[in-house]
């Protein structure tokens, strides 16, 4: 009986500390986030909540498109020069009712939120001077 209350415990809390802590909690700050690692619902208000706040750039992407893997490596450089900026990876096919409401018909694709607000939406392939001087732009 004591080991079926010991793994009752232990159950509680491994689910109160994953409900507890998968979303932010205060605006996120740089980096490189995947979407799955934040929020425990793959519905568009938990997706409101991760970008309602701060710069954040949305990037929709696949495991198994090339250019979206190019274009990873990339954003990982970009995001050491912009910390005032956190990049959300979101993969379509985990993530595609996020993928129908935002309407993405190709990847990769980087939507630009500033406070919730989308103010830019790219397509495709680009080359780390083409990403920082449209973040330049859009968060200076």
């Amino acid at each position: 009986m004591k080991m079926a209350n010991l793994l009752q415990a232990a159950f509680i809390f491994i689910m109160f500390t994953s409900l507890t802590f998968t979303r932010p909690q205060k605006e996120l700050s740089g980096g490189i986030i995947y979407l799955e690692n934040i929020i425990d619902r793959k519905d568009q208000q938990a997706f409101n909540h991760v970008i309602e706040k701060g710069n954040i750039v949305v990037d929709f992407y696949a495991d198994w498109c090339k250019p979206c893997n190019q274009l990873s490596s990339i954003i990982a450089q970009v995001s050491r020069e912009f910390t005032n900026i956190t990049f959300i990876k979101v993969n379509i096919d985990t993530f595609s009712n996020i993928r129908s409401h935002y309407k993405i018909k190709s990847i990769p694709t980087l939507i630009y939120f500033k406070n919730g607000n989308k103010i830019f939406r790219s397509m495709g392939l680009m080359s780390k001077n083409q990403l920082a001087n449209k973040l330049k732009v859009l968060y200076s």
